[in-house]
């Protein structure tokens, strides 16, 4: 319990201002688990949905945006 609890704390720790960068969660999930010594081939099959997520989220956001702040976000 100990130790689920300090990977829990190390994880909430590492993953302060992530969510704007792309696959940096895996990063931190993977050096963790490094870390800690459990096994990181689980991880990878997080890799192949993490693309579909990420397009999904962006196009959340994208919807969100105000009709203004959309031409500058899409460069036009």
């Amino acid at each position: 319990m100990g130790e689920q609890l300090l990977i829990v704390f190390t994880l909430m720790l590492t993953s302060k201002g992530v969510a704007g960068v792309p696959r940096a969660s895996l990063v931190i999930l993977m050096g963790t688990a490094v870390s800690f010594g459990l096994p990181v081939e689980p991880i990878f099959i997080i890799l192949g949905i993490d693309e579909l997520m990420d397009m999904a989220h962006g196009y959340q956001r994208h919807r969100q945006l105000p009709r203004d702040d959309r031409s500058v976000a899409l460069g036009g």
